[in-house]
C-alpha cells in the first residue's frame, strides 16, 4: 500500500485578527489534505508576526529545518503573501525546499512546484511589492496619527497600562509607586545598578517579570513618558522587505503634553537629566545647556570625597583638591590647589588647609540652625525672588517651532520671486505654495498650543526640593552622608584665609550662611 504523503503547513496573519485569520488557514489546510488524500505532520503557525521580518519567526525557521531533514514531503501555504514578503526570503526558502524534494503548494495563487515552478520568481516580486505598498500606506496613517497625538503603539511603560476603552494609557498606581521611588534613589545619590540591586532585593519584578538592570533604571530615568507627553516619530522604516529601520533627529519628534496623567513632574525630571550629565561627565547629553547650570563645563560626579568639585579657594578662586598624608595618619583635608601646586609666591596666598571633618560638623550646625527655625530663612530667599517660566520641554520644542517657522517663511518668498521671475510654472508653484501652506498651519496651531501652556511658579518647586534635599540628609547618620547628597543642596563652599566659609546653597544665587571659625 502506497505510504500518504506527509504535508506540512505554514500559516500566519498579522496583529489583527490573529485567531480568526489563523482558523481560517487551517480549515483550507485541512479541506486541501482531505482532497489530496494526504496525511497531516505539522501546523507552523506564526501569530502576530510580521512576514517580512523573517528573523523574527519562530515557527519560519523551525520549519526550515524540519524540511532540511526531510521530514515531510508537502508545504502547504495559502497563498504567497502568507509565506513570505521579503523576494530574497522567499526564493532562498522554496530552493531550500525544492532542494529537499519537498513539494510546495499556494493554494489561493494556484500555483504548484511540480508545475509552476517558473512563475514563483514573478510571485515573489508581486509579494514584495504589496509589502512596500502596504508599508507606504501605514507611514501615511501613523503620520496622521502622530500629527494628532493618537496612539498606536499600545505597549506601555512600567508604571502604565493601556485602557482599550479611551484608547490611552492610565497609571498602574502599583508600578508607578516604583517609578517614583527609582527617580526619589537617584536623587539621593544612588546609581543605576544600585538602585537595580535594590529593587530586586525587595522582590520588585519588571513589568514582564523580569529582573532589573541598570540600563533598565537609566532608559526610565530619561523617558520623558512619566511627565504625561507622547512622544511619536522617533523612528522610520526605510525598507520593510528588509526590515532596515532609521532614527530620527530629535528636533523632528512630535511631542504631545498632558496626553495622559504624570507619575513625575517636569521639574523633577530636568532635575534627574541635570544630575545624570553631571554624573557622566558630560554637561550636555540629549538636552541642552539651558537645563543646565553647568554650560558646557565638564563636571565629575564621584564619592572619591565628600566635598568633591564643591570646594573652591576664596581668595585665587582655585578648586580645592583633597589630600591625605601618611603624618596625619590619612585624614582628609582639603588645600587651594594651586597653592599645594605653587607655593605662596605664585598663589599670593598662604594656605586654607581645613579638615574634612571640621567642614562636615560646621556644615551640619548650620543645617540644624536651619532645622530650628522651621528654613524661615530659605523661604525668606527664595520668596524675594520671582520666577515663572514655562517648562523647559515646552521651551525648547517652541525654539524649534518658531525656527522651522522661519524656515518655511523663508522658502515661500523664495518660491514666489521664482514664479514671478518665470523659472517656475504656475502648476509647479501652486502646488509648492499649498504644501509650505499646509505645513504652515500646523505649526502655527503646534505654536499657539504650546504658547497656551500655563507658566509654572519656579519658586515653590525650587523651595520643596531644596527642603526635601536637606530633609534627607539630615535623617541619616553623618557617616551615610555622600558627595550626590551635598551636590543636591549645595552648588558650592567658599573657604577664605582666615576662617571665613560661605555656604552656596541651590537656587537661591547667593551664600545663605557665612561662617566665621578657625581651624
Amino acid at each position: 500500500m502506497k505510504k500518504k504523503p506527509l504535508v506540512a503547513c505554514l500559516a500566519r496573519t498579522s496583529t489583527d485578527m490573529q485567531h480568526t485569520s489563523i482558523d481560517n488557514q487551517h480549515e483550507i489546510f485541512y479541506r486541501w489534505i482531505e482532497k489530496n488524500d494526504s496525511e497531516l505532520f505539522d501546523i507552523y503557525t506564526d501569530e502576530g508576526i510580521s512576514g517580512t521580518k523573517g528573523i523574527k519567526r519562530i515557527e519560519w525557521l523551525r520549519m526550515i529545518e524540519d524540511a532540511k531533514d526531510r521530514k515531510f514531503n508537502v508545504l502547504l501555504a495559502k497563498s504567497f503573501s502568507r509565506f513570505g514578503r521579503n523576494q530574497r526570503e522567499t526564493l532562498d526558502a522554496i530552493a531550500t525546499l525544492r532542494t529537499n524534494g519537498i513539494r510546495i503548494v499556494f493554494i489561493e495563487n494556484n500555483l504548484d512546484s511540480e508545475q509552476d515552478a517558473t512563475k514563483f520568481g514573478l510571485f515573489a516580486w508581486l509579494a514584495e511589492q504589496e509589502a512596500q505598498q502596504t508599508s507606504t500606506r501605514l507611514k501615511e496613517i501613523w503620520k496622521h496619527y502622530n500629527s494628532i497625538g493618537k496612539v498606536h503603539v499600545t505597549l506601555a511603560s512600567y508604571g502604565y497600562d493601556y485602557d482599550e476603552n479611551i484608547k490611552n494609557f492610565v497609571i498602574n498606581h502599583l508600578e508607578a509607586n516604583i517609578v517614583t521611588k527609582i527617580f526619589n534613589l537617584y536623587i539621593q545619590g544612588f546609581g543605576f545598578n544600585k538602585i537595580a540591586k535594590t529593587l530586586s532585593d525587595e522582590g520588585v519584578k519588571t513589568k514582564r517579570g523580569g529582573v532589573w538592570a541598570g540600563q533598565t533604571i537609566s532608559g526610565i530615568l530619561e523617558n520623558e513618558f512619566y511627565c504625561g507627553t507622547l512622544i511619536q516619530g522617533k523612528k522610520r522604516t526605510i525598507d520593510v522587505t528588509l526590515n532596515k529601520v532609521e532614527d530620527i533627529e530629535e528636533e523632528e519628534w512630535i511631542k504631545h503634553y498632558n496626553n495622559h496623567e504624570a507619575i513625575i513632574d517636569e521639574e523633577t525630571f530636568v532635575r534627574v537629566l541635570k544630575q545624570k550629565q553631571e554624573r557622566s561627565g558630560y554637561a550636555k547629553t540629549k538636552y541642552t545647556k539651558e537645563h543646565s547650570n553647568s554650560g558646557n563645563q565638564r563636571t565629575r560626579q564621584s564619592n572619591a570625597s565628600l566635598f568633591s568639585n564643591l570646594l573652591k579657594c576664596g581668595d585665587c578662586g582655585s578648586t580645592m583638591t583633597i589630600k591625605r598624608k601618611k603624618m596625619f595618619d590619612f585624614k582628609p583635608f582639603y588645600n587651594c590647589i594651586k597653592y599645594d601646586m605653587y607655593g605662596k609666591k605664585e598663589c599670593g596666598h598662604s594656605s586654607n588647609f581645613i579638615w574634612e571633618e571640621n567642614l562636615l560638623s560646621m556644615l551640619k550646625s548650620e543645617l540644624n540652625d536651619l532645622v530650628k527655625d522651621n528654613y524661615k530663612t530659605i523661604k525668606d530667599k527664595i520668596s524675594q525672588k520671582v520666577e515663572k517660566m514655562k517648562p523647559k520641554t515646552v521651551e525648547k520644542e517652541l525654539e524649534i517651532i518658531n525656527a522651522k517657522i522661519e524656515q518655511h517663511i523663508k522658502l515661500s518668498t523664495s518660491l514666489l520671486i521664482n514664479y514671478t521671475n518665470g523659472i517656475m510654472g504656475q502648476t509647479q508653484f501652486k502646488l509648492q505654495n499649498e504644501s509650505i501652506e499646509q505645513n504652515l498651519n500646523i505649526l502655527m496651531a503646534r505654536k499657539q498650543e504650546l504658547e497656551n501652556i500655563p507658566e509654572i511658579d519656579i519658586n515653590i518647586k525650587n523651595e520643596k526640593y531644596l527642603i526635601k534635599d536637606i530633609e534627607t540628609l539630615m535623617e541619616l547618620p553623618i557617616e551615610e552622608w555622600n558627595n550626590a547628597m551635598l551636590k543636591a543642596i549645595l552648588d558650592s563652599i567658599t573657604v577664605f584665609i582666615g576662617g571665613r566659609i560661605e555656604f552656596n546653597f541651590k537656587y537661591l544665587n547667593s551664600q545663605l550662611c557665612n561662617v566665621n571659625t578657625h581651624w
